[in-house]
């Protein structure tokens, strides 16, 4: 039993000044003290007239430890805690030698070795004939008298694969279409090799597969091996090879029909490269307005299959990728002022156009009703900077001034979820009154007015007729109204009215 001995603390007792006929001095009456910061588990004691004792702390474990201590005076009143270290040591094991050992493998812990220790040492034959051929882990360690244990020590170690000097090939198994239970086996001939004869009659037409394994004298079997085929339709009798096709990269087939011909001889062949899809509308690509053709650079493929007189074509032949700079031509359609259009959503390696006249100089809105990349290009080819912003209705107007009377559209990129857009173009007319209404614009196009201001107020629209068109509160921002062609008169709150002409 391990014991603390001879503990003392000295506690001080706080006096205070008082009147000499009220003079009492404050004596230390109890003590606490308990070990390792667990206060609830604190012993009391009293150390009236002095107070010593011996602690047994054979529980405690090995290392260092606290023990703090307070006491308290005739008043009540309790003192600081006092806090000292002591030192529980590890006993003394001299001459200590290991015992006994343990070992195990493969992490099997539950099914460990145990065995004695001669002066230290142990010869260990183990029997490793149960265990599988491949890579194993062995662990050992050792214990003392006094039961305690080493940590283990790890070492890895193969068992070889049995050598089968006289093994041959012996049998072998096949199935088709995974129908293992229908499995077909045989021997294996003194030559190692199999000539099969399979009834295929039963099998429907198209892709199966066919698989086999092999086995050894030893009784061992190889993994399946997998082979595909195809059991293809029945041809005519007489039939030969009456067309051929070819394109370029994924644009449409070009079909030949040629004189009928088994096998099909194509020598000197010669196909001009034209209608070619680009794979990618490059964004350096180059627009030629007198030609109204885009020029693509692209790395181009070229593929061709032969069919026959059944309608089937043989697999297709592609060729390596040549450099080519690629003619595009949009069949650029004609937009009528205010008239939208609805047509097809360029794809991948498609360009749309669109052309609109006005007078050199005028202010033209484009309106695309969908997400796709649009560029815009004057008569002379010169690509035309643009105003873009997003009206109430979620749809994209591009703004500008044109530079000549003819102005170019050209949208690629659309969104792959997209299959039909519209377009719309319209000539916009400053009203003149932008800098005293409001602080915003009011512009007119054809059968409609755009506002746009900082701020909502109120506006009324009266007709040259004295009718009132509309009268409502705008929001800050665009709005659009629709008028009929003619002359108005706008008031904004209460602002001067103007006068206004709708095209």
């Amino acid at each position: 039993m391990k014991r603390l001995r001879n503990l003392a603390f000295l506690a001080t007792v706080p006096l205070w000044a008082v009147p000499a006929a009220q003079a009492q001095v404050a004596a230390p009456q109890n003590g606490e003290y308990w070990i390792d910061q667990q206060f609830d588990r604190r012993k009391s004691v009293t150390i009236a007239g002095g107070w010593q004792t011996e602690l047994d702390v054979s529980a405690l474990g090995e290392g260092m430890h606290s023990i703090s201590f307070r006491a308290s005076d005739t008043r009540g009143r309790w003192s600081s805690p006092v806090t000292r270290y002591f030192l529980r040591a590890v006993p003394s094991h001299e001459g200590n030698l290991p015992a006994t050992y343990e070992y195990w493998t493969d992490g099997h812990f539950d099914k460990r070795v145990t065995g004695q220790l001669a002066e230290g040492c142990a010869d260990l034959q183990i029997d490793c004939s149960a265990l599988v051929p491949g890579m194993h882990v062995f662990n050992i360690r050792t214990g003392d008298a006094y039961g305690n244990w080493s940590a283990p020590r790890t070492r890895y170690f193969l068992v070889p694969a049995p050598t089968f000097a006289d093994n041959a090939l012996a049998g072998y198994k096949y199935w088709i279409d995974g129908a293992y239970d229908r499995a077909v086996s045989g021997v294996m001939g003194e030559t190692g090799t199999i000539d099969l004869q399979l009834d295929l009659q039963n099998l429907c037409k198209g892709l199966h597969t066919l698989s086999y394994q092999v086995s050894d004298k030893c009784g061992k079997t190889s993994a399946p091996v997998v082979r595909y085929f195809i059991v293809p339709d029945l041809l005519p009798a007489g039939n030969k090879m009456a067309a051929y096709e070819y394109w370029f990269n994924t644009g449409p087939r070009v079909r030949v029909e040629v004189e009928p011909e088994n096998p099909l001889a194509l020598d000197n062949l010669v196909i001009e490269i034209k209608d070619v899809v680009p794979n990618e509308i490059p964004a350096d690509y180059r627009f030629d307005a007198a030609t109204e053709t885009v020029y693509c650079a692209d790395n181009v493929f070229f593929g061709m299959a032969a069919c026959d007189q059944a309608g089937n074509s043989s697999a297709a032949v592609l060729s390596e990728t040549f450099p080519m700079t690629v003619p595009v031509r949009p069949a650029f359609a004609d937009l009528t002022e205010g008239t939208p259009m609805e047509f097809e959503a360029p794809g991948p390696g498609r360009i749309c156009g669109f052309r609109m006249d006005a007078t050199a100089g005028d202010s033209i809105a484009w309106t695309l009703n969908s997400v796709c990349t649009a560029d815009f290009y004057d008569g002379n080819g010169t690509r035309l900077p643009a105003k873009t912003k997003t009206d109430e209705d979620d749809n994209t107007i591009y703004e500008m001034k044109t530079a000549t009377n003819r102005t170019y559209a050209l949208l690629h990129h659309a969104s792959a979820v997209v299959r039909e857009m519209g377009i719309a173009c319209t000539r916009l007319q400053t009203t003149g009154i932008a800098e005293t209404m409001c602080g915003g614009t009011f512009r007119a196009a054809k059968n409609s007015l755009t506002v746009d201001t900082p701020h909502g107020g109120r506006l009324r629209v009266v007709s040259a007729a004295g009718l009132s068109v509309a009268d409502e509160n705008i929001s800050a921002g665009t709005t659009r109204l629709y008028l009929p062609a003619g002359i108005y008169l706008l008031q904004w709150e209460n602002e001067a009215a103007r006068k206004i002409f709708i095209p």
